[in-house]
C-alpha cells in the first residue's frame, strides 16, 4: 500500500506529501532533466523545492535578473550551483530551454539534474526563442490538485490497481465521509494551501484563488479573429467569469462549444464573437485550468455512433463551484447538480490515480444513450469500466445496469464479428464509485467503492 508518510525527503517546512513525490525521486535517478507542468497553486514548486538544492523562482524579479545575467554572460556558472537545480516558472525565461539542453548534452552519461516547473504553456512568441527540442533528454510530469487520498480524506483502504483483477477478494471497507463532507470537499477543492488551512476558511481561500483566475488582467497570446497571426489581448473579468461559470454549469457533461458559447453570451447580453470565445478557452487551457476528459473509442462500434465531444472538466471542481457562486448548502439542496459536481471530483481523483499507475482516463458515450462515466486503461492494455453515482438506490442500480450492458455489448460483438476482425478485449472489471459508506463486491462481480476509500 502506498504510504504518503514514508518519505526520505528532507523537509524544512510543513509539507503534505504528494503521490508525484516518489515519481520525481525515481526520475532524478535516471534522467537529467524533469519538466513538471500543472495549474498554478497545485503544489509543483513546493514538491520540487523539497528535492532541489538550488532554487530560482523566476516570477521574482531578483531571481529572474540573476538568471538573465547568467544567460547573457556565462550559463556554466549557473549550472555549477548545487544540484538538483530548480527553475520555477521557467517559461518566463524561455532561453533557459536551449541552455539546459546544451548542459545535458555536454555532461554525457552522468549529467546533473535540472527541474523546470511551469504553470502555463508557452506562447508562440516564447516558443520562437527555443530552437531545439528536449527529446530523449527530459521527462515530462503533470501535477494535479490534491486527490482525496493525498489530502487525507480518503482512507485509502481500496486500491484502484487491485480492482483490475475481477477475482480480487474485496473485503467490506468503510468510509467515514458523508454527503455533507463531499459538499464541503468540492467547495474547498484540492489546492494544498486551502487543504492546510482547513475549515470554512479553506473555502474562502479557494474562493479567493478563483477570483484571481477571473480578475487577474494578465496579457495572453491567442489567435486573432481571422485565425491569422496571434495577438495580445487582456482578459475581461466579466467574460472570464461567464466562461468559468459555463464550464461549472456543464461540468461532467458533453456540452458542445456552441452550447458553452450560448452560456457565455447569456442570450444577447454579451455580444462576443465565436473567435473571442475560443480566445478565452485557449487562455484557460494554457493555464491548465481546463482539464477535459477525452472520449474512449472501442473497436466494436463505428465512430459515427459515438459522442466524441470531450467531457467538460476543470482541473478542480471547486473552480466551477465558486464561479457559479454555489455554497455547500446549495449543493445539498440540489441533488442533480451536486451529482455532476461529485462526478467531477471523482474524475479528478481517478485521473491522478490512473497516472500514478502509468495509465490514462477517458469516458465512453454512444448516441443511443449507452455511456460509461470513466474508462481507466493501463499501459499493458487492461482497462476497467467505471460508473460514478453520488448515491440513491435507483441511481446505484442504474449505474450497475449500464456497466453490465456495455460488457454484454462487447461480448456480443466478439461472438458476431467478421472472422477477419480482431476480438475486443473484455474489461478487467466493472467498478461503481459512490458517495456512500461501504465498499463491497456484488453478486455480479461489480466492485462498489466509495471515493472516500480509494487510492492508486
Amino acid at each position: 500500500m502506498i504510504n504518503l508518510e514514508d518519505t526520505e525527503m528532507k523537509l524544512d517546512f510543513d509539507y503534505k506529501p504528494r503521490l508525484i513525490d516518489q515519481e520525481l525521486k525515481n526520475a532524478l535517478s535516471y534522467t537529467p532533466w524533469i519538466v513538471v507542468h500543472g495549474p498554478k497553486w497545485c503544489g509543483k514548486t513546493t514538491s520540487c523545492k523539497v528535492l532541489a538544492e538550488t532554487v530560482y523562482e523566476l516570477h521574482k524579479k531578483k531571481d529572474r535578473d540573476a538568471v538573465s545575467l547568467y544567460l547573457s554572460s556565462d550559463p556554466s556558472l549557473m549550472f555549477s550551483k548545487k544540484m538538483p537545480l530548480l527553475f520555477d516558472e521557467w517559461q518566463d525565461l524561455p532561453e533557459l530551454w536551449d541552455e539546459t539542453r546544451s548542459e545535458v548534452d555536454e555532461k554525457g552519461p552522468n549529467p546533473k539534474q535540472v527541474l523546470f516547473t511551469g504553470s502555463k504553456e508557452l506562447t508562440k512568441k516564447q516558443r520562437a526563442k527555443i530552437h531545439h527540442t528536449g527529446a530523449g533528454r527530459k521527462k515530462d510530469l503533470f501535477m494535479h490538485p490534491m486527490s482525496l487520498f493525498e489530502s487525507g480524506e480518503s482512507n485509502g483502504s481500496v486500491s484502484l490497481l487491485d480492482l483490475f483483477d475481477e477475482n480480487f477478494d474485496l473485503k467490506i471497507k468503510e468510509s467515514a465521509l458523508t454527503i455533507r463532507d463531499y459538499a464541503y470537499l468540492v467547495s474547498r477543492g484540492g489546492f494544498p494551501e486551502a487543504v492546510s488551512i482547513g475549515g470554512e476558511n479553506a473555502i474562502k481561500r479557494t474562493r479567493d484563488y478563483v477570483d484571481s483566475l477571473i480578475n487577474d488582467d494578465d496579457s495572453d497570446e491567442t489567435v486573432s479573429e481571422e485565425g491569422k497571426d496571434p495577438e495580445e489581448f487582456f482578459r475581461d473579468p466579466v467574460i472570464s467569469k461567464r466562461f468559468l461559470y459555463s464550464y461549472g454549469r456543464n461540468i461532467a457533461s458533453t456540452a458542445t462549444s456552441s452550447r458553452l458559447l450560448k452560456d457565455v453570451r447569456g442570450g444577447e447580453e454579451l455580444k462576443i464573437s465565436e473567435a473571442t470565445f475560443y480566445n478565452y478557452r485557449h487562455a484557460f487551457e494554457r493555464m491548465f485550468v481546463i482539464d477535459d476528459v477525452a472520449p474512449w473509442t472501442p473497436i466494436f462500434t463505428s465512430k459515427d455512433q459515438l459522442i466524441m465531444t470531450p467531457k467538460r472538466s476543470l482541473c478542480d471542481p471547486s473552480i466551477g463551484v465558486h464561479a457559479m457562486g454555489v455554497s455547500p448548502a446549495d449543493l445539498l439542496d440540489d441533488p442533480f447538480d451536486f451529482g455532476h459536481v461529485f462526478e467531477a471530483l471523482c474524475l479528478r481523483d481517478l485521473r491522478v490515480y490512473s497516472e500514478v499507475d502509468d495509465g490514462t482516463m477517458a469516458y465512453y458515450h454512444r448516441r443511443n444513450g449507452d455511456e460509461c462515466d470513466a474508462v481507466v486503461t493501463l499501459r499493458d492494455g487492461r482497462y476497467v469500466l467505471i460508473e460514478i453515482k453520488l448515491g440513491g438506490d435507483a441511481r446505484i442500480s442504474e449505474g450497475k445496469e449500464n456497466l453490465l450492458k456495455i460488457k454484454k455489448d462487447i461480448q456480443i460483438y466478439n461472438e458476431t464479428k467478421p472472422k477477419n476482425e480482431p476480438a475486443m478485449r473484455l474489461p478487467s472489471s466493472l467498478i461503481l464509485i459512490t458517495g456512500g459508506a461501504l465498499a463491497s463486491k456484488d453478486p455480479n462481480g461489480i466492485f462498489e467503492v466509495p471515493i472516500g476509500c480509494l487510492r492508486p
